[in-house]
């Protein structure tokens, strides 16, 4: 049986409210995937295009140097990614603390008064705002 069918008022609404974040957090899994075969194709296709950059550079010097430049530019650019997943993944872990904390406000009677939902203190393990070659913080 469905628990929403036969919940009525704020723990009809915990429900909705849990379902929708659960929607959300697949929609975000689901970029995640997406960003990551992207990067990873793009990073695969960068570093032939390097190679090819390498084999011109004996007949045009100049024009080889210009692309491998424009290369490096973008293969570090697609290192954020790694900083994107890191932030999708908080999110997604405080999403998942929220959809748990209303599945136990949706519970029948006091049974809800026993449990304490546990939510993620950590901040943001993610500070970037931008996204220009060395200005990663790591820590």
């Amino acid at each position: 049986m469905n628990p929403s069918l036969t919940l009525q008022g704020p723990d009809m609404t915990a429900v909705a409210l849990q379902d929708e974040l659960l929607i959300a957090a697949t929609d975000l899994d689901r970029l995640r995937d997406l960003l990551d075969h992207a990067c990873s194709q793009l990073l695969t296709e960068f570093a032939t295009a390097s190679a090819e950059a390498e084999v011109l550079k004996a007949s045009h010097p100049g024009v080889a140097d210009r692309i491998a430049s424009a290369l490096t530019s973008a293969q570090i650019a697609l290192q954020f990614q790694d900083l994107s997943t890191q932030l999708v993944a908080h999110v997604l872990g405080r999403m998942h603390s929220v959809c748990d904390a209303l599945a136990i406000k949706a519970m029948p009677g006091d049974a809800s008064d026993d449990v304490i939902p546990t939510f993620i203190e950590k901040p943001c393990p993610v500070a970037q705002r931008e996204m220009d070659a060395g200005s990663v913080e790591l820590f």
